[in-house]
C-alpha cells in the first residue's frame, strides 16, 4: 500500500510539471507576439545573385505532406523526386520577380523559443529554406512556411500567398506537383459524394452527379465567408477550383495556394469536369471499387475504363479513386485493366 501511495505521489508530481509546462507553452504561443514600436520588414533579397533552396524534411515531403496521396508515385518517381536535395537560382529575373513577393509580406510578431526549441505554429507546413547570396557573400537566410516567412525570429505574413515560388522551382517537379493537387481535387469529390449520401439512397445519380455537387458547393458558398465565393463568379469558382484537373487547365493564383485558386475562365467551357464517376460503384461496394478517374472535358460523364484518359498529364496517366477514397496514378492500360470497375 506505501509503495502503491509513493507511485501515486510521483504521477501526480509528473501531472502538474507537465501541465505546467504546457500552459507556458500556451503563454507563449497566445501573448508571445512581441510590442515593437517599429514593425520589422520582410527580408530584402533584391540584390541577391543567387539563391540557394532546400528542403529541411526532403523534396517528396514537401510536394506530399504526410502519406495520403504516396500511391500516385511509383518508388522510382520518389527517388527522381529525392534527388532535388537542393538547387540554385542564379536567373536575374527571377530572383527579381521572386524579391517582389517576397517584400509584400506584413508582419505578424516573433518567433519564440522555449528551452532552447523554437517555437511556432506552423508546424503543420513543411518548410522551405533560403540562403542569398551577393557575389559569393551570404547576405540573409528565411524559411517558407506555405503562406508565411520567417527571418531573424520574425515572422510575415502573405495572405495571397508567393505565387512566384513556383518560377524558381525546378520545372521538373512541377509536373508533380499537380499531380497531387490533381489527387487532392479527386478527393475533395469524393467527400462531397460522401455527403450526398443519405436515407435510402445508395449512390448519386451518374446522369447529374456533377449538377448535385455544384449545387451543394453552391448551397456552402452562400452559407460561407469567403467574399471570393459571394460573387457572381461563384459557379466559376466552383467548377474550376473543385472539378477541373491542374494539369490541364491553368491555374491564376499559383499551384501554392490550391484552397483558394481559380482555373483560367479562358482555358475552359462554363460547365466542366475532368473526372468521370464509375455507375457500378455504390456506397456499399468493396473498397478496391474504381469510383471516380480522370477523363476529358465534359460535365455529368460517367462509365467504365473506355472514359479513362492517359493524356492529362506531363508523364502519361491519370488518377483514379476507390471506394474506400485512396487515390492511385495510373499509367498503362495493363494496369486500367486490372481495376475493379463492376
Amino acid at each position: 500500500m506505501v509503495f502503491n501511495k509513493e507511485i501515486s505521489i510521483v504521477y501526480s508530481f509528473l501531472f502538474h510539471i507537465r501541465l505546467f509546462l504546457v500552459t507556458i507553452l500556451w503563454i507563449v504561443l497566445l501573448f508571445g507576439s512581441g510590442c515593437d514600436n517599429k514593425s520589422p520588414t520582410p527580408p530584402d533579397i533584391s540584390n541577391c545573385t543567387s539563391i540557394e533552396i532546400k528542403y529541411p524534411r526532403g523534396t517528396l515531403n514537401n510536394i506530399i505532406p504526410g502519406t495520403e496521396f504516396q500511391a500516385v508515385f511509383t518508388q522510382e518517381e520518389r527517388d527522381y523526386i529525392e534527388s532535388f536535395e537542393y538547387f540554385v537560382i542564379e536567373e536575374p529575373k527571377l530572383i527579381k520577380t521572386f524579391a517582389k513577393d517576397i517584400s509584400q509580406g506584413k508582419y505578424t510578431g516573433k518567433v519564440h523559443s522555449f528551452f532552447g526549441l523554437k517555437v511556432t505554429k506552423l508546424s503543420f507546413s513543411t518548410p522551405i529554406s533560403f540562403t542569398c547570396y551577393r557575389n559569393g557573400s551570404k547576405i540573409t537566410t528565411f524559411t517558407v512556411y506555405g503562406g508565411f516567412v520567417e527571418d531573424n525570429n520574425y515572422r510575415f505574413n502573405y495572405p495571397k500567398g508567393l505565387p512566384k515560388l513556383e518560377t524558381i522551382e525546378p520545372m521538373e517537379l512541377r509536373p508533380f506537383r499537380l499531380r497531387v493537387h490533381c489527387a487532392w481535387i479527386i478527393v475533395s469529390l469524393y467527400n462531397n459524394i460522401s455527403s450526398l449520401y443519405s436515407g435510402t439512397a445508395s449512390s448519386v445519380e451518374p446522369e447529374k452527379w456533377c449538377d448535385e455537387i455544384l449545387n451543394l458547393e453552391q448551397k456552402d458558398a452562400i452559407e460561407s465567408n469567403d467574399p471570393k465565393r459571394k460573387t457572381g463568379q461563384d459557379v466559376n469558382y466552383i467548377v474550376s477550383s473543385n472539378f477541373t484537373c491542374p494539369s490541364v487547365h491553368k491555374r491564376i493564383n499559383g499551384y501554392y495556394t490550391p484552397f483558394v485558386e481559380l482555373a483560367d475562365p479562358n482555358s475552359l467551357k462554363y460547365y466542366t469536369c475532368n473526372y468521370a464517376l464509375n455507375p457500378n460503384c455504390k456506397a456499399d461496394s468493396p473498397g478496391d471499387m474504381v469510383l471516380l478517374f480522370e477523363t476529358k472535358d465534359d460535365w455529368n460523364q460517367h462509365g467504365g475504363p473506355e472514359l479513362f484518359t492517359f493524356d492529362n498529364h506531363d508523364s502519361k496517366g491519370g488518377c483514379v479513386l476507390f471506394n474506400d477514397g485512396t487515390v492511385r496514378f495510373i499509367q498503362t492500360q495493363e494496369e486500367l485493366n486490372s481495376l475493379r470497375w463492376k
